[in-house]
């Protein structure tokens, strides 16, 4: 039961990391010169990792090294997160300031370089990360599940040619308020797949057993 707990979790948490992942605008994709290809690389790399989650949340109940493996992507998954936080707050702040004229370009300040460089380093150390925890799921011979029905879809940024103005809410920003309903209802259906079942007791049976 603890086991299948665990695996659902890192499964829910990795899902809605990807989610918002692919929720980034190519526009805003674009403005982070200097780590854009590491940004898209975290992007493939958790849809890698996403095909063998099903496979690993089975094998963790009788393989402690699966659990561990688990354990480790979470970690990296909360890193990941991390990240996007902060790159969400500075395109939020990037869009006031504009919005103000303050600035013409925020990304062609000095003040930015350093940034850019701390973004791009976090990525890489992230992405080395996941590299390794690809080849672990490969060594482990976790099998792979190609993404099905119920695997995020990428969202398309640029189909409908509308552009955001600068009070548009940032659907990653916002759409946080959603993930703790998505992270239950995923964890739900993981825990279902595990064949699990629940006695709903009325206030009469409280205390009676099974």
């Amino acid at each position: 039961m603890e086991e299948a707990v665990v695996g659902a979790v890192v499964g829910a948490s990795v899902q809605i990391l990807l989610q918002n992942l692919l929720s980034i605008p190519e526009q805003e994709i674009n403005l982070f010169q200097g780590f854009k290809k590491g940004l898209k690389k975290l992007q493939n790399s958790f849809l890698m990792i996403q095909d063998f989650l099903d496979d690993a949340e089975m094998q963790q109940v009788t393989n402690k090294a699966v659990k561990r493996w688990l354990k480790k992507l979470e970690a990296v998954a909360y890193d990941a997160d991390d990240v996007l936080d902060e790159l969400n707050y500075t395109v939020l702040r990037r869009k006031i300031k504009k919005s103000n004229k303050k600035v013409q370009t925020f990304f062609s300040r000095s003040n930015s370089v350093a940034f850019r460089r701390k973004m791009a380093q976090k990525i890489k150390n992230i992405n080395e990360k996941l590299e390794l925890i690809n080849q672990e799921a490969t060594g482990f011979g976790l099998q792979m599940r190609f993404a099905g029905a119920h695997a995020p879809n990428a969202v398309s940024n640029t189909a409908d040619g509308r552009e955001t103005d600068s009070y548009t809410a940032d659907p990653i920003v916002l759409g946080r308020e959603d993930d703790v309903s998505g992270i239950v209802e995923i964890i739900t259906s993981q825990l279902n797949k595990c064949c699990l079942s629940f006695q709903l007791l009325g206030w009469e049976d409280w205390g009676r057993q099974p």
